[in-house]
């Protein structure tokens, strides 16, 4: 059976918006050549792509009228997103990824998916223990 030597253990965070501690990255979004915007990212294996709230867009200077517009389903029901690529930093790598911006998620949130950041990290789910646990692919 295969194993997984975690680089790197975080402890759940609890935020503002959740009494719940969950596991969460200290995470980084850019729009080149606009600024850098440090997040707390919800390390999310149910959602199929990463999904930033209207706010987050708006913040790092992205023209919602350049996106394109694509209907998103989550546990809260169906509405519009502005798809848009950025760039994403987690654990210190830079990649793009063309992330969902829209307001069916709560303001400020980020949900980090697994077409974009899963295909690069190994994540475990230490629920006991209340840790994520993070690998970068080779």
């Amino acid at each position: 059976m295969p194993t997984v030597d975690y680089r790197s253990a975080y402890p759940y965070i609890q935020t503002v918006v959740s009494p719940v501690a969950r596991p969460m990255l200290l995470i980084a979004v850019r729009n080149a050549p606009h600024r850098r915007l440090p997040l707390v990212a919800l390390v999310d294996s149910g959602a199929d792509v990463s999904t930033f709230h209207l706010d987050i867009a708006m913040q790092i200077g992205i023209d919602l009228g350049a996106c394109r517009v694509a209907g998103v389903r989550g546990v809260g029901g169906s509405t519009q997103a502005y798809i848009a690529p950025v760039e994403l930093e987690v654990e210190g790598r830079r990649f793009s990824a063309d992330v969902r911006f829209t307001s069916g998620v709560p303001s400020m949130v980020a949900l980090l998916g697994r077409s974009d950041v899963f295909e690069r990290f190994q994540f475990g789910f230490d629920q006991r223990g209340r840790r994520l646990l993070v690998e970068p692919y080779s």
